[in-house]
């Protein structure tokens, strides 16, 4: 639970007797660049006028500040406590300074807070790619992308690249834009992009795709632009240059030859045509003794994203000799599997696969007819549902659309008759909510969202009394952080907020009792309401403690949590006192500190003896 802090005004005593001082926190970083946001925070005590303005002032990192300021962000406000002062770091800095002090000061009355060292401030590097547009094939292999800038390192990303490498068939044919990030040694960064285009050329076209020939020497055909013909599938060995030559096969080899032809346009080669040259110097019957083998099953159907393999069996006739291939004519055709077992790999990617199983007359060299296996691989359904990221731990039910309809949704919260969510369940914690779907083929989709659950802190205090002449000023002083906004509500159900911020000063005129609801808006989110009473009786409560007079004393940190430390004192008797002004305690400084860790949180005076001085101040433990 927040802990909450009320601060009395006693017509004034008190305010009227406490000077002005701004105390200024040091940044969370001692270096920043360009384009970081910083937060000034410092906390104020005493009173300013209302048209005082806060500004941050800077001056060099050592010797004195600048004759004429120089300010980087400002903020209207009067409001004592803590508060803080956001900039953009600009791209330049006044006098250009990198390093400089900074301090807090106030116009209205003009109080300088104390200065703090040093922070130091960059500059983004300086990167561009070197060309506007740059052609790529999309056969090209995988290129390495580097910057030769030293000092700075670089991560690329975009269409086609992975670990810093980009490859043209990954990114596809057309326009892409290739992005770079670099980083220099003070972790300042920035970011250009390069506009590519991918060229894709078509495959050369051929008269046929096959030929079967009883000569030695066959004449092939191809249409294109700078023909290439290859004799490997890797496009290592060159055969020839042209459209038309004659192929002339070695040794006389029967059985099927494979050719690769490509063409060249705009300065890309294309992938290949495959050509079969089949030679059959005669026509020899042969007596196969091969046999069609029997399957135990010729089809069979799967949903993508299974990642079982699956074996399928084929039983031999006269020759224990099976091979499967990925065509019906085992002389062009390719070998997937040389037993009689063929484990299917290609489950992730929906479609249609055929294969056939031959028996092998190792004797005559011949084939059986294939027996035909039919491989169905079915395709999930692409699903979704809106539900955002985050959600407030206060906010209603709400209904969940899903797409396509039907399937089923489930989760902390979820309500699965009415597809509703209650986004009340636990604070600040991620829920995992999953919608499954099951389509006509059988095949289950699944999607799995994080869903955080932001629930501000509830404000806790104590009542307060006060007396016709002196009402209290109500004031809450911390919330989640520095975004925290607090609203103040003249009912727990009323929609209109009395005001907004971390003070209220009502106007009462008659006694009795007056009850406020406050609650903390943090991250969008909106806190319970809790109440606070105001107790207003008749009287005076003109005779409370004062410091007005004293001389104050300098006490640090202010809020505290525990150890309280004094500027330029070791040794001193120290008296604590309510705002009422109860004495509550009384200890000695020791080197220079005295522990609160035993108080509760509120506000105190406390009251310093040392030699023959009286020094004051007001001080707030959390």
């Amino acid at each position: 639970m927040k802990k909450v802090l009320l601060l009395v005004s006693f017509l004034g005593l008190v305010f009227l007797g406490f000077p002005q001082s701004i105390s200024v926190s040091s940044l969370k970083k001692s270096s920043y660049c360009h384009g970081d946001t910083i937060w000034f925070t410092y906390t104020t005590a005493g009173v300013f006028d209302s048209g005082n303005r806060f500004k941050v002032e800077i001056g060099p990192s050592s010797g004195m500040f600048f004759s004429s300021p120089v300010y980087l962000g400002e903020k209207a406000g009067s409001t004592v406590g803590l508060d803080s002062i956001a900039i953009v770091v600009p791209a330049a800095f006044p006098n250009n300074i990198t390093e400089f002090a900074y301090r807090v000061v106030s116009t209205s009355p003009v109080i300088l807070g104390n200065t703090v060292q040093s922070v130091f401030m960059y500059q983004n590097p300086v990167f561009a790619f070197s060309s506007n547009d740059t052609v790529f094939c999309i056969t090209e292999k995988a290129l390495s992308l580097t910057i030769s800038t030293q000092g700075l390192s670089a991560k690329f990303y975009g269409t086609g690249v992975s670990n810093n490498s980009f490859l043209p068939s990954s990114a596809g044919a057309g326009y892409h834009f290739l992005h770079c990030k670099v980083t220099d040694a003070n972790a300042c960064s920035s970011v250009d992009s390069l506009k590519i285009k991918v060229n894709s050329t078509t495959k050369p076209a051929v008269l046929s795709n096959e030929y079967i020939t009883p000569y030695t020497t066959q004449t092939v055909y191809a249409f294109g632009d700078s023909l290439k013909w290859y004799t490997d599938s890797m496009l290592t060995n060159f055969l020839y240059k042209g459209g038309t030559f004659d192929y002339l096969i070695s040794n006389s080899d029967t059985g099927a030859h494979y050719l690769y032809t490509t063409q060249k346009q705009n300065g890309c080669e294309s992938e290949a045509t495959k050509i079969n040259v089949i030679y059959r110097p005669k026509n020899t019957v042969v007596l196969c003794m091969a046999k069609k083998p029997t399957l135990d099953y010729t089809s069979t159907s799967m949903c993508e994203g299974e990642t079982s393999v699956i074996p399928f069996k084929a039983h031999y006739k006269n020759f224990n000799k099976i091979e499967w291939m990925d065509g019906s004519n085992p002389a062009v055709a390719n070998v997937v599997a040389n037993d009689s077992v063929f484990h299917f790999q290609k489950q992730n990617s929906p479609g249609t696969w055929i294969y056939y199983a031959f028996e092998h007359d190792t004797i005559d060299e011949c084939y059986s007819s294939g027996a035909e296996l039919t491989i169905v691989v079915n395709a999930k359904t692409a699903i979704s549902f809106d539900l955002p990221d985050t959600l407030c731990f206060s906010s209603n039910l709400m209904q969940i659309t899903v797409s396509p309809a039907g399937g089923l949704l489930s989760g902390t919260g979820i309500q699965s008759l009415d597809n509703t969510f209650n986004p009340k369940i636990y604070p600040n914690i991620t829920i995992a909510v999953k919608y499954s779907y099951s389509n006509s083929k059988g095949c289950v989709s699944e999607l799995v969202k994080n869903v955080f659950l932001n629930a501000p802190k509830t404000p806790s205090y104590p009542d307060v009394t006060g007396y016709l002449d002196t009402i209290p000023e109500l004031y809450i002083y911390d919330g989640n952080d520095s975004t925290a906004v607090f609203n103040w509500y003249s009912s727990y159900t009323s929609p209109t907020k009395i005001l907004i911020g971390q003070t209220y000063s009502p106007e009462i005129t008659t006694i009795g009792t007056y009850t406020y609801y406050v609650s903390q808006t943090w991250r969008g989110c909106e806190s319970e309401r809790v109440a606070l009473n105001l107790f207003v009786l008749s009287g005076s409560g003109k005779d409370g403690f004062s410091i007005k007079g004293l001389e104050t004393v300098k006490a640090f940190p202010v809020p505290t949590n525990d150890i309280l430390y004094f500027e330029n004192i070791t040794n001193a008797i120290v008296d604590v006192y309510s705002l009422q002004g109860v004495k509550i305690n009384s200890t000695s400084i020791v080197e220079g500190s005295i522990s609160l860790k035993e108080f509760p949180a509120g506000m105190y005076i406390i009251q310093v003896t040392t030699g023959d001085k009286i020094l004051g101040a007001k001080i707030i433990k959390e």
